[in-house]
């Protein structure tokens, strides 16, 4: 059934900041600090986008709420505790962060910087009149003049030349922003504020710590430039106009091109649906651009075979790969599962047992949780059948590292639930995978490598590698992605050997999806400058 749906485009390319200034008079705003109402800020944490809502009457700070945040728990929680509420008895973002949880501090103290400008705040700390006032002229001494901020990644430089009364020319000096989450910010906070002629412009969503960078690099240059008004500097901007609502009719509205976005998108559109991909930051990709280019899932052709144990090949789209080998400890791993407690968990034996998070020996005496139980017993056999098989030949000197790889769906389910169960942080409770959730997760990823092929993706057939921190040698290795056809990966920007997940999934996916629109009239990615 088709649904129709109106989408009001708020200048959706590059504003995170969103503010909603209600109940304030007109009088109020001209006579406070603030323009009083409610403000929402977005900057980047330690694991992702934070976001506050800061309320504000006409002459206060009212309050400050983190609504929305996937920073690590208990290392973070101090930071989230405390910081909001020092905003609040400080009246001023400009506070301490807290130590053990700097990134998180910093994210919740940019994030309400970002909401409190919109009320007027201006970021030395001064009130500012509210956000409708007009620019103010700025001259400078005339010059090219390399200003610095602190980025996400270290400092950016900006070569900005001013001429008498204006910005001409931005140049990036050195930057180490990240490629495709960054970066994107140039451009578009460059051409904001050559029209602007100052820094207080609006940040561009996912890039919250370069857009800092970027202001603060604005700033300094301005300074050494001799700007006569410093202050109207910070603060002259560009309003970007809410966009017309869209009301248009779709079978599939998805909202976030990310990757779980841009894989439906791509499903549905190949099913013969009308889909719109609609996207807020500068560029589509999401946190899949930020992966490090790898998924796991076990390959039946590259691994020990039980109908056929003593293979040395398997067959892949017509092409035969030689095994892969086991890992030197993995023996030893199998032998504690296959000896794995079946009674249910029981948390009190770590009342006289020290949790250590891989210490499987100690972990595998407590039981296991019962929705994991048959996946266990299942396990234990397919194990038992691979040592059955490679015990004899470990007996008669055969190294482990020379045995044909073990590795299956059950070991990957089973150990994605001991590789994550722990105590929570107050010891209340322990954590572990939703069965449902992590069976589908592990399910669905075996036929992934062959849809993304399908798509133009590029990858090591022959090889199961592993990385720091996985527990298993189950990884695919991406090479890149093949968007012209000729059978290589295609560079990607600063990335030239085309490796980047950006590279290998997100342009895949899309190049999919426009060759698919094609064929399908009402198809469309809502696509952004940038």
């Amino acid at each position: 059934m088709k649904r129709s749906f109106s989408i009001l485009l708020c200048g959706l390319m590059a504003m995170s900041m969103v503010g909603c200034a209600s109940g304030s008079s007109a009088s109020e705003a001209a006579s406070g600090k603030f323009t009083a109402g409610t403000y929402t800020g977005t900057a980047a944490g330690k694991n992702g986008d934070v976001t506050v809502s800061v309320t504000v009457s006409a002459d206060k700070i009212e309050s400050v709420e983190v609504t929305d945040q996937k920073e690590t728990q208990g290392i973070a929680d101090p930071a989230l505790e405390q910081v909001p509420a020092a905003i609040v008895d400080a009246q001023t973002p400009n506070v301490d962060t807290v130590s053990g949880a700097t990134v998180t501090s910093t994210a919740i103290i940019e994030a309400s910087k970002a909401a409190l400008e919109q009320a007027g705040w201006t970021d030395d700390g001064s009130a500012a009149a509210p956000s409708t006032k007009e620019n103010v002229p700025v001259t400078y001494t005339a010059g090219t003049y390399t200003g610095t901020g602190s980025g996400y990644n270290g400092p950016v430089a900006l070569d900005v030349t001013f001429s008498e009364d204006g910005i001409t020319d931005i140049q990036i000096n050195s930057s180490k922003e990240t490629n495709h989450i960054g970066t994107p910010a140039f451009d578009i906070m460059f051409a904001d504020a050559k029209e602007a002629n100052g820094s207080g412009i609006d940040s561009v969503s996912g890039a919250s710590f370069t857009s800092a960078a970027i202001k603060a690099a604005l700033n300094d240059a301005a300074e050494q430039a001799k700007a006569s008004d410093l202050d109207g500097f910070k603060s002259n901007t560009v309003k970007h106009e809410a966009q017309a609502p869209v009301d248009e009719t779709y079978d599939v509205v998805v909202v976030g091109a990310g990757g779980a976005g841009m894989a439906t998108a791509v499903q549905a559109a190949q099913n013969g649906y009308s889909v719109v991909v609609v996207e807020e930051n500068a560029e589509i990709g999401g946190n899949t651009i930020a992966s490090g280019g790898q998924f796991q899932s076990a390959q039946k052709y590259l691994v020990w075979d039980p109908e056929n144990p003593d293979a040395t090949t398997g067959e892949y789209k017509g092409v035969a790969y030689d095994k892969v080998k086991m890992a030197n400890g993995n023996i030893a791993v199998l032998k504690t599962i296959l000896n794995w407690n079946e009674e249910p968990f029981n948390a009190d034996y770590f009342k006289d047992h020290e949790f250590v998070a891989g210490d499987i020996a100690t972990l595998s005496q407590a039981g296991v949780h019962a929705e994991y139980l048959d996946t266990l017993k299942a396990l234990k056999e397919e194990i038992q059948a691979y040592l059955d098989w490679a015990q004899p030949k470990l007996d008669a000197g055969i190294n482990e590292g020379d045995l044909t790889l073990f590795s299956t769906v059950n070991l990957h389910i089973f150990q994605t639930y001991y590789g994550g169960l722990r105590p929570s942080a107050d010891q209340s409770e322990w954590v572990y995978g939703e069965y449902d959730l992590v069976s589908q997760f592990i399910n669905g990823g075996q036929d992934l490598k062959g849809w993304l092929e399908d798509q133009g993706a590029l990858f090591d057939e022959s090889v199961q590698p592993t990385i720091v921190g996985a527990l298993w040698n189950r990884e695919n290795d991406f090479l890149g992605c093949d968007l012209d056809g000729d059978g290589t990966a295609d560079p990607d920007g600063a990335n030239v050997k085309g490796k980047s997940v950006f590279n290998t999934y997100i342009a895949t996916t899309e190049n999919t999806l426009l060759n698919t629109v094609e064929n399908h009239e009402q198809n469309k990615i809502d696509r952004q400058p940038g």
